[in-house]
């Protein structure tokens, strides 16, 4: 399972984040709708997590990101644990409730 390092963590609401995963150059291929198991360091296991970015700017930046829940019920994760530079196991992609290659 690839490990990448948050890049950066943007407040979304006062309970979420965007976390964007430097890709340090891997290659993480997947479709519009799929999702990944993420565990930050000090997770205590992994949950999934819905891709936000399409495809197309996570081939042509690096960067994959993700909106996840932070000290809510149930989140798993605490602010301390989406901070940039911290590291996350990321296994995946997953799920096949994905858009059509070529919508009609």
């Amino acid at each position: 399972m690839p490990t990448f390092r948050i890049r950066d963590a943007i407040p979304a609401t006062p309970r979420a984040h965007i976390i964007r995963l430097d890709l340090e150059g891997q290659p993480f291929p997947y479709r519009a709708g799929q999702a990944a198991y993420l565990q930050p360091r000090g997770a205590s296991k992994r949950r999934p997590y819905s891709i936000a970015s399409a495809p197309e700017e996570t081939a042509r930046h690096g960067l994959i990101e993700f909106l996840v829940q932070t000290g809510g019920q149930g989140s798993g994760l605490t602010p301390a644990q989406v901070r940039p530079g911290t590291p996350v196991a990321v296994e995946g992609p997953v799920g096949s409730f994905t858009f059509p290659p070529h919508p009609r």
